[in-house]
């Protein structure tokens, strides 16, 4: 049985959907990320699981139990919050604490529990010491351990790491990936930022405009984007629009544009005269200087600039149609001088269909 079900869960105000029919099934134990843009409703939907927003219409089921009417108190969730919301007129333990004194348990069961928790977030020995004492990451920790000290089912992250800096960001992720699997606790995490949710998530469930656009395993998400929006939010991607002018096969000759039409092997047969969206990752693309290569197959394009980012570098390739492509290389591999004439290949593996339509 799943921990928690979203049962075609909506919240509507007046005309405007914040989220639409959401159905999804997180098990026991699971990490599961809602990730998408600002607006698209994900922070809705961690809410309408705590209890701080009432769903329009649909069902909320923890353990087969329809929760979907009660208060956030009794739901048995634990909530960090962006700004960590920690009491600056209490000590570390105080904080911690706070759930335990709520639900009246003993002086003694506190102790012990704060204590575990406080060798968890490796801050033994600071109980006694107030908030405002620690650094960013130690206060998020103070948190989570205040989240974690009533034994929660679920644990609902909202942005948590939001407000800390590039490296210590990246470093709690790891941390709380760590605590998670240790704890065996179910997590609900809400963040816009695809690697994050790529790092912390079992199963990412990718939203826009209110709605579930796909729920997967990041390795998933990535290789097999299910439409154009998922594709071009999980990872970088080139998009493309084509007219299939002749299909043959696998081999179809695809219209880019006015000025540029192209031969491709296709990973699966598309039919003529249809029109078709298809994606291409980066790290799929081989660059090479046109006078090196004999033929025309590939895409022609004229090498507009370079990033070097260290481990790999970043290619702009403009078209001929005024389209630029993205292309990635190892940062080992020789380097193109900029404004050079290339040619682009790619295996017909490496293209992923993501729309194919009636041409009107």
């Amino acid at each position: 049985m799943s921990t928690l079900e979203l049962d075609a869960v909506s919240k509507r105000y007046d005309d405007f959907y914040a989220a639409k029919r959401l159905s999804l099934e997180v098990g026991f134990g699971e990490s599961v990320v809602f990730l998408g843009p600002s607006g698209c409703g994900k922070t809705t939907a961690l809410r309408m699981i705590a209890g701080f927003v009432t769903p329009t219409e649909g069902r909320i089921l923890l353990d087969g139990r329809d929760i979907t009417g009660l208060s956030p108190r009794l739901r048995n969730m634990g909530m960090v919050f962006q700004n960590y919301a920690l009491f600056p007129s209490m000590t570390i333990a105080e904080n911690i604490a706070f759930g335990l004194r709520q639900r009246r348990e003993s002086n003694q069961a506190i102790r012990q529990r704060v204590g575990q928790l406080l060798e968890l977030i490796k801050l033994e020995g600071r109980g006694d010491s107030f908030c405002n004492e620690l650094s960013g990451g130690q206060q998020q920790r103070v948190a989570l351990a205040r989240a974690l000290a009533f034994k929660p089912q679920i644990l609902l992250m909202d942005e948590s790491l939001s407000a800390l800096d590039l490296k210590l960001r990246e470093e709690m992720q790891i941390e709380l990936r760590r605590l998670q699997r240790e704890m065996s606790i179910t997590m609900i995490f809400v963040t816009h930022d695809q690697l994050e949710a790529m790092t912390l998530a079992d199963r990412i469930v990718v939203m826009n405009g209110g709605e579930i656009q796909q729920v997967g395993a990041p390795p998933d998400l990535y290789g097999r984007p299910e439409n154009e929006f998922v594709a071009s939010f999980i990872g970088k991607n080139n998009l493309f629009w084509a007219d299939v002018i002749e299909a043959r096969g696998k081999t179809s000759t695809l219209r880019l544009s006015e000025q540029l039409t192209v031969k491709l092997e296709l990973p699966l047969p598309v039919a003529s005269g249809s029109r078709l969206a298809f994606g291409i990752r980066p790290e799929r693309i081989r660059m090479t200087v046109a006078s090196q290569v004999s033929g025309n197959d590939g895409l022609v394009g004229t090498l507009t600039d370079q990033q070097f980012l260290g481990n790999i570098t970043h290619h702009f390739v403009l078209l001929g149609d005024g389209k630029t492509v993205l292309v990635e290389t190892s940062g080992k591999e020789e380097r193109v001088a900029t404004g050079s004439s290339v040619v682009l290949h790619f295996d017909s593996d490496a293209i992923r269909i993501l729309d194919q339509r009636s041409r009107a």
